[in-house]
């Protein structure tokens, strides 16, 4: 993966403990993030935990990098 051959060592919820809360897992982690990487996708943009897991990375001033991987269109 490009980003380890770049130091940079990504979690994602492959990674989280089984049986853990996710959302307290990844509450957990997001502070002791050098920066929050998120990908947005036309699926992603529409659930709600994306918004919530990048409002904690903002919270904890953790730099935030979007990435989109396309024009993304707005459900209602």
């Amino acid at each position: 993966m490009g980003l380890k051959r770049a130091a940079a060592w990504p979690i994602w919820d492959e990674q989280l403990n089984p049986g853990a809360r996710f959302r307290d897992e990844i509450r957990e982690l997001i502070p002791s993030a050098d920066v929050f990487l998120v990908i947005l996708t036309d699926w992603s943009a529409a659930r709600p935990w994306v918004l919530q897991e990048t409002g904690f990375a903002l919270a904890a001033n953790i730099p935030i990098i979007p990435i989109s991987t396309g024009p993304a269109s707005r459900r209602a």
